[in-house]
């Protein structure tokens, strides 16, 4: 699925959003967002997700409940 870098966030987006960011953190893990970019730190782990698509894969892939 293709998110567009420029295409503001929507209401859905944001939620989606602040609910994978929390249940990282109920994890150990360290979200860190810049411009719907993120970085996902964990000890030894740092992983970039470019879009809000390939944050909710990684967290289904770290077994993060969303």
């Amino acid at each position: 699925m293709f998110e567009p870098a420029v295409a503001l966030p929507t209401a859905d987006m944001v939620k989606r959003k602040a609910t994978l960011t929390a249940q990282f953190a109920l994890r150990g893990f360290e979200v860190q967002e810049v411009a719907y970019e993120f970085m996902v730190i964990r000890r030894n782990l740092s992983k970039h997700c470019p879009t809000l698509s390939a944050f909710a894969i990684l967290s289904r892939q770290e077994g993060v409940k969303s």
